[in-house]
């Protein structure tokens, strides 16, 4: 998992220094004499963006891997308990539904700020510190929570 995490890092930084190259390169004014120019910045636009759909899809298969290894508890039937299923935050339902049965039964506040973390990390930029603070202060509240312990371990 570590290993996945690291290469997911790796593969961020290399696509935001790709990001700032092409920005230095095809940020300014470009005149139609230079042909090597655009065509550059044309192939190089569709690339970018071609990976950054790759890193969602790689962002979203370590979640998920994550949460399949670790899911060990069925969904919530208690027709007592509330869960916010359908709660909209922009995660994938894949991972939303982890979050949902994984911390089920923690304590008010928790799946919140687990929520959070995983926005900071999903989003177009990746903020780890951010996350790994989300996850303390959830941790803070149902200290002893092993989900919570891996997850954190888990940020660098």
């Amino acid at each position: 998992m570590i290993t996945s995490r690291d290469k997911l890092i790796n593969h961020l930084a290399t696509y935001d220094n790709r990001v700032k190259d092409f920005n230095t390169k095809c940020g300014g004014s470009i005149t139609p004499d230079q042909t090597t120019l655009i065509a550059y910045c044309q192939k190089e636009s569709a690339a970018i963006d071609a990976e950054s759909i790759a890193i969602d899809k790689e962002t979203t298969v370590f979640w998920d891997d994550f949460f399949r290894y670790e899911l060990k508890y069925p969904p919530n039937t208690n027709p007592m308990v509330v869960v916010t299923y359908n709660t909209t935050s922009g995660l994938p339902a894949a991972t939303e539904n982890a979050i949902n049965i994984v911390f089920k039964n923690a304590p008010p506040g928790v799946i919140e700020r687990v929520r959070k973390a995983f926005q900071a990390i999903t989003g177009p930029r990746t903020d780890w510190p951010v996350a790994k603070a989300w996850l303390q202060e959830a941790l803070q509240i149902d200290p002893g929570n092993q989900y919570l312990i891996k997850l954190i371990a888990l940020c660098p």
